[in-house]
Formats: C-alpha cells, sequence, structure tokens
C-alpha cells in the first residue's frame, strides 16, 4: 500500500510510501483522501511524512493520466487541487509536515503551509522557478 494511518493517541502519522518516489498518481490521492478523512474524525494533529530519505518526487510523470489532455486529467487535477486546499488551508492548524528528504512539486506547499515543519538535515525544499514573459 502506497499510505499508510498510524494513530497514536490523538495524532494521526499519515505515510506515503509507494517502493519508489511516492509520486503523485491516482492511487497514492484514493490513500490520502481516505487518510485524511480518517484523521480529521479521531486526531487532533496529523503528520504528513514519506519514507526514509524522501517526501515525495511530485506528480508520476509515467501515469497513463497525464499524457494527454481529457477529460480523465481534468478530473485528477481537480481532486488533488481539492485534497490541496483541503489540508493546506483547512487543516494547517494541526498539520506537521515531518519531510524526511526530497520534497518536490507540489508537497512543497504543503510543507511551507503547515503549523510545523520538521527538516531532515539532507531535505530539500526546492521552488521552481517562475519566468516572466518579456515579449
Amino acid at each position: 500500500m502506497s499510505v499508510t494511518l498510524d494513530m497514536n493517541g490523538d495524532v494521526a502519522v499519515i505515510t506515503m510510501n509507494d517502493g519508489k518516489a511516492n509520486a503523485v498518481n491516482p492511487a497514492l490521492l484514493e490513500g490520502l483522501e481516505a487518510a485524511m478523512d480518517k484523521a480529521e474524525a479521531d486526531a487532533k494533529a496529523v503528520v504528513l511524512t514519506g519514507k526514509p530519505g524522501l517526501f515525495s518526487a511530485g506528480f508520476d510523470h509515467q501515469a497513463d493520466e497525464w499524457c494527454q489532455p481529457s477529460k480523465k486529467l481534468i478530473a485528477l487535477v481537480n481532486r488533488g487541487g481539492a485534497f490541496a486546499l483541503r489540508t493546506v488551508w483547512q487543516q494547517a492548524a494541526r498539520l506537521v509536515a515531518a519531510c524526511t528528504g526530497h520534497c518536490h512539486q507540489p508537497w512543497v506547499c504543503f510543507c511551507w503551509r503547515a503549523a510545523i515543519r520538521v527538516l531532515a538535515r539532507r531535505a530539500s525544499l526546492p521552488l521552481a522557478p517562475m519566468k516572466r514573459s518579456t515579449a
């Protein structure tokens, strides 16, 4: 399973670990949604973490859903956006980001927005540079 939920008293620990790079795909989103539903109901604080050495590599560019513009892609992006808004904005006051290693978009926003950020010594939270058109 790519997402696990462990309850430690009033604290929910949600761990992403798909055995690879914890890339965002439909299966990961489904697991995160289910874990967050349970955490919202039963926990006072939520810790979101990845496997040792890696929080997440970002989007799963191998997933078929990303390959062509389609209703399926739009639905996936909307679903991910809804999860982000729910977690980052509604749960931020009780969210702890435990970043055990590299963290790429879109997870950087989760880490920066969390009430508490715990970073491993070698953790990396790079923000992609924005380009401005001069034309």
